[in-house]
């Protein structure tokens, strides 16, 4: 069992996603004659905008989720 402690939300997003892809990019068309280069270059853009993703995430903990999310809360309304 992990420890919400040292659990980042990146840790989960790994586990969902893998090493997937963020723009949910698909083969490019064969007959396109430019579809490699835009894939190409789509790709670039995809490798940032999960690395930018998960850097965000590595910064929040389950515990620091749920704290933020309980806090002030009612919980008796939850039982």
């Amino acid at each position: 069992s992990a420890d919400p402690a040292t659990t980042t939300l990146a840790d989960v997003w790994g586990v969902v996603h893998g090493d997937g892809d963020v723009l949910g990019l698909r083969s490019a068309n064969p007959d396109c004659p430019v579809g490699r280069s835009i894939q190409a270059s789509l790709a670039a853009v995809d490798r940032e905008a999960a690395q930018a993703v998960e850097a965000r995430l590595r910064r929040t903990t389950i515990a620091q989720l749920v704290a933020e999310a309980t806090a002030g809360a009612d919980l008796r309304a939850l039982v």
